[in-house]
């Protein structure tokens, strides 16, 4: 970071998905705090990358902010529903946010436990008596 801001190269890592994990959170992290760098990086993703028109402004810097995912976006995640660019963004957000990355889990684990209870073969015996 340079002068307490992101480098143009370490944007352009960021949306060409070359970061590190330990870059992608330092970069994550920075750009949760620093409303400069979250416009700055929302801008050259704009600029230089396609992305689905769904993708607001908002929700490009909702991703790396400090909020919180919604349950239903939570549960998509978790059924593996969402196309890649949405997973890698929220992918985003779950790396700077503790909460959400329990959120998810928590999902994950009952739609395991869901899974389990559906394939169980011993609950054909309690249909049966």
């Amino acid at each position: 970071m340079s002068g307490g801001h992101l480098t143009a190269l370490q944007i352009d890592r960021l949306w060409a998905k070359r970061l590190s994990d330990d870059e992608l959170t330092a970069v994550a992290s920075h750009i949760a705090e620093c409303e400069y760098c979250d416009n700055r990086s929302c801008e050259e993703l704009r600029r230089k990358h396609t992305l689905p028109s769904r993708f607001t402004e908002d929700q490009l810097a909702f991703c790396l902010r400090n909020c919180h995912v919604e349950f239903e976006s939570l549960m998509s995640l978790a059924e593996g529903t969402l196309d890649s660019e949405v997973q890698w963004l929220f992918g985003l957000h779950l790396k700077t946010c503790e909460c959400c990355a329990e959120d998810l889990k928590e999902c994950e684990r009952c739609l395991e436990e869901d899974r389990n209870f559906l394939t169980d073969p011993s609950r054909d015996d309690d249909w049966s008596n």
